[in-house]
């Protein structure tokens, strides 16, 4: 597809983008990031598009940055874990309840501190993104980044904890 092209149809195609992305739910903000986005891409790949093609393929694309802007979304807080009636749980799971939480707590103190704040900001207090980077003053690319090595950090340790276990018994 030559530039002339994709210009003429670029906003048939960025409005098909907006369309897609506010039936996946997303606000008029969110939907027009999706679109440029999504038009990034495409005029990235422009020389090798098929003209019967590119409708459907921005749809595709704009679809799947919206799904990755609901995932970046959706965040567990960690103190919604399960509450244990304490009069009825027998005295060995609480106590194997209370080493999981004190394990937790200390892998997640040896954390590098920015890890550590950003993983409590965002499990914890809820702060978006922006209200991350604003409070510890690092760049709004920085968080899902940083969010994303401090959750490994913590899942490798829990794997490994949970191999060595299972080779002890």
């Amino acid at each position: 597809m030559k530039d002339k092209e994709f210009e003429h149809i670029a906003p048939v195609l960025r409005q098909r983008s907006v369309d897609t992305a506010r039936s996946l739910g997303l606000d008029a903000d969110d939907a027009e990031d999706v679109a440029q986005d999504a038009l990034l891409r495409l005029w990235s790949l422009r020389g090798e598009l098929k003209m019967e093609r590119v409708e459907a393929l921005v749809v595709t694309v704009a679809r799947n940055l919206s799904i990755d802007i609901h995932r970046r979304r959706r965040t567990v807080p960690m103190d919604s874990r399960p509450i244990i009636d304490e009069l009825h749980t027998q005295p060995d799971t609480l106590m194997e309840v209370a080493d999981d939480e004190q394990w937790l707590e200390q892998r997640m103190q040896a954390l590098p501190s920015t890890e550590y704040q950003v993983l409590q900001l965002r499990q914890v207090e809820r702060k978006t993104d922006q209200q991350i980077a604003a409070i510890l003053g690092i760049g709004i690319a920085s968080v899902p980044t940083l969010l994303s090595r401090a959750r490994r950090k913590l899942m490798q340790a829990m794997l490994a904890r949970q191999r060595k276990e299972l080779t002890v018994i």
